[in-house]
């Protein structure tokens, strides 16, 4: 078969490429709708279970504190209820045994955390 230069496709070798993505991928937080500004994240703690309003401020030495509000009650009387401290006006600083390298790996935590809850507290339903 020819083509408008009068090449032979056949011609040409079968050649496999291997095609990569090109490009910053974007942050766990930026895909899942969090906004920031002024070094404040604002945006939702998702799982299966429902969502709950979250911030995440950044200190100057680059550290983060989160916070939830007016978490589930499945978050709050679980195996992890320690790490949840009220501050007032529905708003809960989350403590990390381990402290998150990034906003991205916190809210990913958060999100397993709120759905272990959940599991676990649909477990003990199961056994009683």
């Amino acid at each position: 078969m020819r083509n408008l230069t009068g090449l032979s496709f056949s011609s040409f070798k079968s050649t496999k490429i291997d095609v990569k993505a090109v490009g910053k991928e974007y942050p766990y937080w930026k895909e899942n709708g969090w906004r920031r500004f002024n070094g404040e994240y604002a945006g939702h703690f998702v799982s299966d279970f429902g969502r709950w309003r979250g911030v995440i401020n950044e200190s100057y030495l680059g550290k983060f504190n989160f916070y939830i509000f007016d978490p589930p009650k499945e978050l709050l009387k679980g195996s992890h209820k320690a790490c949840f401290t009220y501050k007032g006006n529905s708003r809960y600083f989350i403590h990390f045994s381990k402290k998150p390298r990034d906003v991205s790996s916190g809210i990913i935590t958060v999100e397993k955390l709120i759905s272990d809850s959940f599991r676990a507290e649909r477990n003990k339903r199961w056994i009683s």
